[in-house]
């Protein structure tokens, strides 16, 4: 159909340059005004949802910062996606859906080292790590956070006990 609209339309030669001019007919204008101007709208505007926020934020635990970690933020409503983040030297940085979020904590440290396989003596050494976040800030969190449209900052400072 729209190989047929664009036949009908008429060609001039511009006297000036020699540049090829379209008179487009009123039904091929409404055709393209159809198409572009929802597309330039949802690109100017945004189509759907409520929008994007970046959260920066810092995690302490004790009063220190949790060196090493993750964070999720959880919707609400179940309806936006689940994002989550490492947590490093107590930050981090996070794009999300905007709304209300369950936060969950998890941090971990190192308090030793064994062999990756310990039937061979020339195994490389890796990490013992344990828990140091308790559960009531991760698996049984009651932490929440409301995520605004734009930059968003926060501090999370939990406890070990």
């Amino acid at each position: 159909m729209l190989l047929g609209l664009a036949m009908k339309n008429k060609a001039y030669v511009c006297r000036a340059c020699r540049c090829v001019a379209w008179q487009l007919s009123r039904r091929m204008r409404s055709v393209i005004a159809g198409f572009l101007l929802p597309g330039i709208l949802c690109g100017v505007l945004g189509c759907g949802g409520s929008g994007t926020a970046r959260v920066k934020g810092h995690v302490t635990l004790d009063g220190q910062p949790l060196q090493q970690g993750a964070i999720t933020f959880v919707s609400v409503d179940g309806v936006a996606r689940t994002v989550g983040t490492v947590v490093l030297d107590g930050q981090f940085i996070v794009d999300m859906p905007t709304g209300k979020k369950i936060v969950r904590i998890q941090g971990t440290k190192v308090v030793g080292q064994r062999r990756a396989y310990e039937s061979d003596a020339d195994s490389p050494m890796v990490d013992i790590v344990e828990d140091v976040v308790p559960a009531q800030y991760n698996s049984t969190t009651k932490l929440e956070f409301d995520a605004k449209p734009g930059s968003n900052k926060t501090v999370f400072a939990i406890t070990s006990r």
